[in-house]
């Protein structure tokens, strides 16, 4: 697992380092399907990483398909106003970390904790509002004092 985690960090590295963007041509065609370009980036990186040309390419698909998917959540976005949040469970509910939450972004912390639970992280036992805490990771918007509660 430590092992490609750290391919895949390597990978993004050499990815920006060479601004590839794999979501575009010649890597990803019209209907995001992959292009044969990208055994041939394979093939690049698995010799710069002494490293074997099947891991480095399965590696490669994936970081492919969450560019991918991360764009179409962007013009998801766009379009209807509504984003989705991946949402960290406390480590008590291991099994299933993990989830997401689409909603409106210009909300307060309150209706967020609320739709939380109402959207279905109670069958996680999860505890109420007044107990949930939201915690930013990344870049992310602050609103003008006032609008946090």
């Amino acid at each position: 697992m430590a092992q490609k985690k750290y391919l895949q960090a390597k990978l993004t590295q050499f990815l920006r380092e060479d601004r590839i963007q794999l979501w575009k041509p010649p890597y990803t065609d019209e209907n995001k399907e992959v292009n044969l370009a990208l055994k041939d980036l394979a093939k690049k990186y698995s010799d710069k990483l002494e490293c074997c040309e099947n891991e480095v390419e399965k590696v490669i698909e994936e970081i492919r398909c969450k560019a991918i998917e991360r764009g179409t959540g962007n013009e998801t976005y766009k379009t209807t106003g509504i984003a989705t949040i991946e949402v960290f469970l406390p480590p008590r509910l291991r099994k299933d970390r993990k989830s997401l939450l689409e909603t409106r972004l210009h909300i307060t912390g309150k209706e967020l904790r609320s739709k939380a639970v109402r959207d279905g992280f109670r069958r996680h036992r999860s505890p109420s509002t007044r107990e949930q805490k939201i915690v930013g990771f990344g870049p992310f918007w602050a609103p003008p004092r006032g609008l946090i509660e």
